[in-house]
Order: C-alpha cells, then structure tokens, then sequence
C-alpha cells in the first residue's frame, strides 16, 4: 500500500529500494486501520514536531490493542502497518526509527496521547 509515497506493509514502512529486502508485502487489513483511526481519533492529537515520547509506531499499535480489549473487540489485533496508514490518513507525520539508512519498520509520529489513551506496559 502506498500512502504519501511510503510503502507501507503490515510490518511497517518498508525500506527504500526496489526489492524491500524480501520484508513481507502483505498489506494492512482496513479493519485494523479502523480500529486504528478510533483510538487516535479519542485519545490523540498533533503536535507540531515529531516526537520521541510515546514512543515508535510499534508501541502505539499495542496501546489501541490494548484499548479495543478494554471495548471487546472480537479481533483486537492491530498490524503496526495498520496504524501508520491510520496515522497518516489523519495527516499525522512521522520520522523513521533508526534513520533513513537502518530497515526499520518503526516510526515516531508528531503526537501527544490523553492520559486515558495511555496503559504503560510492562517488559
């Protein structure tokens, strides 16, 4: 799936060249987009840079999961690619993890989480 000129997979945003080093292709479920676009839509908003704060996509995807357990999602699993795309849609903008150089599906976005939004996970 292609969104603002990213390639984006279920895993993430996929590396910068043409064979994406054999990441998988399989492309986000627009159902997980949903559930996705719900969380962000209730518990988050923009800010003006990008930011390391809450994180990289991966950790987000797992607080809406944890946020559509709580509502009794039958399939609470969100992809992290399905919360870039819904990120994205949102004009949400992002910062790879890693840099430009690293295949890192990971990004941070530009965004702050209500408190209400946000589960600290334990390791």
């Amino acid at each position: 799936m292609k969104i603002n000129g990213h390639d984006i997979s279920a895993v993430g945003i996929l590396p910068n060249s043409d064979e994406h080093d054999g990441v998988a292709r399989k492309e986000p479920e627009e159902q997980q987009i949903a559930l996705a676009t719900g969380w962000l839509r209730q518990f988050a908003r923009p800010l003006k840079r990008v930011s390391r704060k809450r994180g990289t996509s991966y950790a987000l995807k797992h607080q809406v999961e944890h946020w559509a357990r709580s509502e009794n999602v039958d399939d609470p699993y969100v992809s992290n690619g399905a919360f870039i795309v819904a990120a994205l849609r949102l004009g949400y903008v992002f910062r790879r993890a890693g840099g430009l150089k690293h295949h890192i599906q990971n990004c941070y976005f530009n965004i702050s989480v209500r408190s209400d939004g946000w589960r600290e996970m334990s390791v």
